[in-house]
């Protein structure tokens, strides 16, 4: 950030009030001279030392002035440094003479060139003419063209140096034939007199033409110089006054001349110390606005980078192209590698968005558009991958329309038009999902609570059609949309819409319309409403679908499932009454075939017994096979009467400790399992929610079944434990003869066995009501059987923590 200007004193604001101390010095000076010869009386003497010493000040205070004005010159090439510079140069020469000519510097009296008595008169009025001279030309001089060089500044003061020594020499030459200046009582000649009343015209012109042109541009050292001529003026008026050398007039006119140079050298101090101060604040402002610059070239650069920006410059006239090194990289080229041409650029364009960009260049440049903007597609250096970019330019034309230079960015915007296109993939395809399932959105800005039909509401193209009309085709309202609404379901859908804004709280709501056409449809409604910070409802945006043939299918569907219902209840109740009278048939056939199955095996007893020495032997094989099949009938009965009566005749359930009924069915089977030496492992097992009887009967089934088909040869152990502790998975292992595993179905159907009856005993009822057993409970029963290894079942229950009804 740059620093303020620190601000300028008051001589610094206005180099006229310099005249302060020019007169106060020319006030000291006249007091003391005055203090010098107080007694005197008039001063008609000469002071040796006064014109020596003056004229040496004013030598080197002209020497001084010139130093300034030409240094000023050189740099700001102001035109009245210039020539206050050559008048001090004239002057200087000029006080040169006046001191080498003047009487009474040399032993015998004389000048230091000789005898000349009016020659330094002459030299003094010479000097002082081309002083106002000089100074007037000052007041008129006008900016030169161009800057002098040092060579030629030098040069040309050399020039005015020769010029002003060669009047004061030609002077010389005839200074016997000059008339004298004063006459020996002291007083100033005419012709003397008449050159000061010259001098005096041209300080006096001088002075208006300086502050005229301090007034119109501003230039302070113009201020200093027509203090310089006032007090000169002044100075040459005193002598004309006088008349006479060495009074009072002539001394303060020597005073005064002197004090004049003294103002413009202080002018001219102040403005070296001004232009020095200026070139100090312009270089401090130059170093800090380089410092900016640099720092927003590094700025602009990392700006490129991250927003994928690349600046060019191409000079349409001469064909050179430069690009940014971020540029560069956008296209994949190396850092330098751009060729700087046109072509450079055209090859690196996709080839199917060339022809397209030339032809619209060509159409802006006919135009003369000045700003121009377009995207196209390139294929990078480095990768071919195709990238998109997009250029913004300014289009700068000469006189006769010819374009001339295109300044501007590209942006890499592949993102961007990936992004777009596939946001325009999804709106395609949520339109067609909406068309598809009649869904619509709308949204109504709430500006106006107080009168609804005031705020504005738009529909997307969907909602259109739900309503029966064209997309766009008609202005969208509060009152075309309540028009539709069923004049039956008007006033509810208002209370949704007023319950919602007031609780805060979204909009959902079912209702009827009527179409364009008519037709009566259904819809549903969902929205949500935005509010500002304070509460105030901004917005209510939302969906609506049409879900007419969703409702016509509910209908269908209930009525369908309310038929269904009903035939099942009475389907259900059919399989009651047929399953009621199938156990009755099974319990009736089972009483009544018993009956006669005990007389044949009463009556085939009494014959084997009474009669069998009276009965061949085929005779009593025929009556033992009777007896036989009478035995095996009653089992089958009696197997069926059991099966049948696990649903029926079951009880209540209850909390069951399975280790009391595994216990106990091992009790019930205790002589088997000692006459075949088995052995019985109990493990912990769970309690379990179920009927005690039909749970001991399971596993007095399946402990028979390990006993029954045990390994000849091999001892019998027999395993029941569960799966963990607590669990409801029971495991009854035993090591008999097993079975393949293709028959697990099998073997828990009813009457389904894996032998024959000469093999192992029984009619294959024990797995089936094991089966019918656990599936009463809610499990399930399955195996895992390797033959000749042993089989293992498992017993499934489920977990119940209550005791059902």
């Amino acid at each position: 950030m740059r620093k303020a200007k620190p601000k300028r004193s008051g001589w610094e604001k206005d180099p006229l009030l310099l005249s302060i101390p020019g007169a106060a010095i020319l006030l000291a000076l006249l007091i003391g001279t005055m203090f010098l010869y107080r007694g005197a009386g008039p001063i008609t003497v000469e002071i040796p030392w006064f014109v020596p010493l003056v004229n040496t000040f004013l030598l080197v205070a002209a020497m001084c002035v010139a130093f300034l004005a030409f240094s000023r010159f050189h740099v700001l090439l102001c035109p009245v440094s210039y020539w206050v510079g050559v008048a001090s140069v004239v002057l200087a020469v000029g006080l040169v003479f006046h001191v080498l000519t003047w009487p009474g510097l040399t032993p015998g009296g004389l000048s230091i060139l000789g005898n000349l008595p009016s020659g330094s008169g002459w030299m003094a009025i010479m000097a002082q003419t081309l002083l106002a001279f000089f100074l007037l030309t000052a007041a008129l001089a006008r900016r030169p063209r161009e800057r002098m060089r040092v060579g030629r500044l030098l040069l040309s003061l050399a020039g005015w140096i020769f010029f002003a020594a060669s009047i004061h020499i030609l002077f010389l030459c005839f200074t016997h034939s000059l008339p004298l200046t004063v006459r020996p009582n002291g007083g100033f000649t005419p012709a003397f007199l008449g050159f000061h009343w010259v001098a005096l015209a041209i300080f006096a012109a001088g002075l208006v033409l300086s502050t005229r042109s301090y007034l119109l541009s501003g230039n302070s050292l113009l201020s200093y110089v027509a203090l310089g001529q006032m007090a000169c003026a002044c100075a040459v008026l005193m002598l004309i006054i006088g008349a006479n050398r060495y009074d009072l007039w002539w001394y303060l006119s020597r005073i005064l001349t002197t004090s004049s140079y003294l103002v413009i050298m202080f002018g001219l101090l102040a403005e070296y110390i001004g232009l020095s101060r200026r070139e100090q604040e312009e270089r401090r402002v130059l170093e800090e606005t380089w410092a900016e610059l640099r720092e927003s070239r590094d700025r602009l650069i990392l700006a490129q980078h991250a927003g994928h920006i690349g600046i060019f410059d191409w000079d349409m006239i001469g064909g050179k192209l430069i690009w940014t090194t971020q540029l560069e990289e956008l296209f994949g080229i190396p850092a330098g590698g751009f060729e700087g041409n046109y072509e450079g650029w055209a090859k690196h364009l996709h080839p199917d968005d060339r022809t397209e960009v030339e032809s619209r260049f060509q159409q802006w440049v006919r135009e003369q558009r000045p700003q121009v903007e377009f995207e196209h597609r390139i294929l990078r250096a480095d990768t071919a991958e195709v990238r998109w970019m997009a250029v913004k330019a300014r289009i700068t034309y000469l006189a006769d329309g010819t374009p001339a230079r295109m300044i501007g960015a590209k942006l890499d915007v592949t993102e961007r038009k990936r992004a777009e296109e596939a946001m325009k993939r999804s709106e395609a395809m949520m339109l067609q999902a909406g068309a598809m399932a009649s869904l619509g959105a709308w949204e109504i800005e709430l500006n106006n609570l107080d009168d609804m039909d005031k705020n504005p509401l738009h529909w997307s193209d969907e909602v259109y059609r739900i309503f029966g009309y064209e997309p766009d085709s008609i202005e969208v309202t509060n009152d075309l949309f309540r028009a539709h609404v069923h004049p039956d379901d008007r006033q509810r859908v208002a209370s949704a819409v007023a319950e919602a804004l007031k609780e805060k709280r979204p909009y959902q709501i079912e209702h009827r319309i009527i179409r364009r056409d008519g037709a009566e449809r259904i819809v549903t409604e969902h929205a949500e409403i935005r509010f500002d910070g304070q509460g105030r409802p901004l917005e209510m945006a939302g969906a609506v679908q049409d879900i007419t043939e969703r409702k016509r299918m509910e209908e269908k569907l209930l009525k369908a499932h309310d038929e269904l219902e009903f035939r099942v209840k009475e389907r259900t109740e059919e399989l009651v009454q047929l399953n009621r009278e199938l156990q009755e048939f099974a319990f009736v056939a089972s009483h009544d075939l018993s009956e006669p199955l005990r007389k044949i095996q009463a009556f085939g007893s009494l014959l084997r017994e009474k009669s069998a020495d009276r009965l061949t032997a085929q005779e009593r094989d025929y009556v033992s096979r009777m007896t036989g099949a009478a035995t095996r009938m009653q089992e089958l009965l009696e197997a069926l009467l059991r099966y049948s009566r696990i649903e029926t005749k079951g009880e209540d359930f209850r909390q069951t400790n399975l280790e009391d009924i595994v216990q106990d069915a091992a009790s019930d089977l205790e002589i088997a399992i000692r006459e075949l030496g088995a052995h019985m492992e109990i493990g912990p097992l769970p309690t379990v929610a179920g009927d005690p009887n039909q749970l001991r009967q399971l596993f007095q089934n399946l402990i028979a079944n390990a006993v029954k088909y045990h390994r000849p040869g091999v001892k019998t152990v027999i395993k029941i434990y569960g799966e963990g502790n607590g669990t409801r998975r029971i495991f009854v292992e035993d090591n008999g003869i097993g079975f393949d595993e293709s028959y697990m179905e099998k073997i828990f159907q009813p009457f389904q066995r894996l032998h024959g009856r000469n093999e192992y005993s029984g009619i294959g009822m024990g797995l089936a009501i094991c089966r019918k057993i656990v599936e009463r409970h809610g499990g399930t029963i399955t195996a895992r059987s390797t033959p000749g290894k042993g089989s293992t079942f498992i017993v499934t229950l489920p977990v119940k923590t209550e005791v059902p009804d």
